[in-house]
């Protein structure tokens, strides 16, 4: 049986090897998600369950782009973390 598709885009199965073993697995109740050499994107980074969320998608291999408000402490985050992170400061909010 293939593994369901519509889960991740089809384009990013060639950016993180993880992604097809993921929707082996996940879909079907599998317990481990495997997401070393993926990319993710956390917003409210700085603090609370988006900190902790980027802390540990970052210890499991992932590299993290971390995206909170202007004047969060993102690069001394950053800066604890080491490779594969980065901050981006704005919002989330569109502008009118």
């Amino acid at each position: 049986m293939d593994a369901p598709r519509g889960i991740l885009p089809r384009s990013h199965d060639s950016h993180c090897p993880a992604s097809a073993a993921w929707r082996a697995t996940a879909c079907r109740g599998g317990a481990e998600v495997r997401i070393e050499g993926c990319s993710a994107l956390v917003t409210g980074a700085a603090s609370g369950l988006g900190l902790a969320t980027a802390t540990a998608l970052h210890a499991a291999g992932a590299a993290v782009v971390l995206l909170d408000l202007p004047g969060a402490p993102g690069a001394a985050i950053v800066a604890a973390l080491g490779g594969r992170a980065r901050f981006v400061a704005g919002g989330g909010k569109s502008a009118r």
